[in-house]
């Protein structure tokens, strides 16, 4: 079984700018967020524009990471659309209407490892609050913003280590 976090990335204003997830934001910057946020992780480089797949980490001096994924709003509503057609459908229409605000989506996904779900809260909450974005944590199907997602992330790396 796999945990989904998802973070919506909000439009930009009108000045050229490609949405955060396609060009304006580096894992050095995400990096430096995840410092000032206080916590004890670092994201080994790599190119959030152009790559998918598995992103590697230090979390508290252990080497971990999580599944990286990028697409554009109308590309995550197409799966939602699926999803209403095939009956599992999740989302209220308030939540439909949030999801809709925003350019372009970043799921991390992880195999329910605690160690795995910490880091890639950490970087969802990370990238929420450097962007203005919103975590969508699924399940519970929960909504993060700024601050509130910093603290989800902080449960999250509280939480006793199984592996």
């Amino acid at each position: 079984m796999s945990a989904e976090i998802t973070v919506f990335l909000p439009r930009l204003p009108k000045r050229g700018i490609w949405p955060w997830s396609r060009r304006t934001w580096t894992a050095a910057e995400l990096n430096r967020e995840i410092a000032a946020a206080g916590f004890d992780m670092r994201l080994d480089d790599f190119r959030p524009e152009t790559q998918t797949g598995y992103v590697p980490c230090t979390i508290q001096g252990v080497r971990s990471g999580f599944e990286f994924y990028s697409d554009s709003i109308e590309e995550y509503l197409s799966l939602v659309d699926e999803m209403r057609d095939d009956g599992d459908f999740p989302y209220s229409d308030a939540d439909l209407e949030l999801v809709k605000r925003h350019a372009s989506v970043v799921q991390l996904s992880t195999h329910w490892r605690p160690r795995e779900y910490a880091a890639a809260a950490v970087a969802a909450a990370c990238l929420a609050r450097m962007t203005g974005g919103t975590v969508l944590d699924e399940p519970p199907w929960k909504w993060y913003a700024g601050d509130a997602a910093i603290a989800w992330a902080r449960k999250a790396v509280a939480t006793p280590d199984a592996e």
